[in-house]
Formats: structure tokens, sequence, C-alpha cells
């Protein structure tokens, strides 16, 4: 676990103009509270918490910030950002670590990862939302292995838990817009 990461930030000029190229994230305005990392339901999981990875993604070594697992651990369940009393988005810096990591080539240390983090987004591009049968299955394809839930899966399907048809494709054509608008940064 990182320390030495409080008291006011000496941003990374570069680093920081980077993220704040991202709209609204404010993470400048981080004096490292950590009320995101108390609330986050996965922080004892990640070698970093979200308020180290924000203090890192402004001032840091930038390397150490993409190379962490916590940037691929994070749920985006948005419980960080709401409990930022400087209003930060502390999801989307994470988020934006993770696309900087993406477009680097920096992958995580456990492949399975970054394998589920691709196998949701191109489920979510092919049918604007996800459908739980055909992301278990583009997860298993990418990750090479039968995923560790699939008995679990099983027992849902056969409850009705999970439907065999994916649903009704919704606003695809504005979510390749912003996949294409994506990749262009």
């Amino acid at each position: 676990m990182m320390s030495g990461l409080s008291g006011p930030m000496a941003a990374n000029r570069p680093q920081l103009d980077r993220i704040r190229g991202v709209e609204g994230l404010n993470a400048e305005l981080c004096f490292s509270c950590r009320k995101c990392s108390a609330g986050c339901p996965v922080a004892d999981d990640m070698d970093l918490a979200p308020h180290q990875l924000v203090r890192l993604a402004v001032a840091g070594p930038e390397g150490e910030a993409l190379r962490s697992s916590g940037i691929w651990l994070c749920t985006s369940c948005q419980t960080c950002t709401t409990r930022c009393p400087n209003g930060v988005d502390v999801a989307g810096v994470i988020d934006a670590l993770k696309q900087r990591a993406v477009a680097s080539g920096v992958k995580p240390r456990d492949g399975r990862m970054l394998a589920f983090h691709r196998a949701f987004l191109d489920d979510v591009k092919a049918r604007g939302r996800v459908h739980e049968m055909s992301l278990t299955a583009r997860y298993a394809l990418r990750a090479r292995r039968v995923p560790e839930g699939i008995l679990l899966g099983i027992g849902m399907f056969q409850k009705g838990k999970l439907p065999l048809i994916p649903p009704k494709k919704t606003a695809t054509r504005e979510l390749r817009r912003l996949f294409e608008r994506g990749k262009g940064k």
C-alpha cells in the first residue's frame, strides 16, 4: 500500500492536463479526505484505494496508477463520487485511468480483468445493454477459461433468472457513435 499521499498536491502538469481533458472530473480538487475510499465496496481488495488513485492521477507517477489492480476492480458504482465533498468525479478519474492504461498497452497483472472489461464493452456496443449470458460467453472466450460462477449461472437460468434470448437492442447507433468518438482521444 502506498504512503505519503496526503497534504497539498504538487500537480504533474502533463498528467493533470490529460485528466482535465475529460470534462468535469475535477481531480485536482481532491484533498485526500478518504471519504471515497471509506465508502468503496471493493477498496479492501484494491492495491491502491480510490483516493490514492486520484492523487496519483494528478501528481504521482502515472505508471503506478495505470498498473494498479484498483482501476480494474472498480465497479463504477459511483459511491466514491457521491461521497466526495469537493465534487471530484472519482469514478470518472478511475475510468479515465483505465482507458489510459488500455490506450498505453498497460495490461493488468491478472489478464482476466482486461478480458472481462473488453467482453463487457463489446456486449454493450453490440446491443446497447448487457445480456448476462452473452457477456459470460464473451468473457469465457477472451479469458480462455470457464467462469468460476458457471454452476450458479446454470441454477439461475433454470429458475428463469437469466434469459437465454438477449433483450431487444437499444440505442446502438448512438452508442456506436460514442465508442467511435472515444477512439479519437
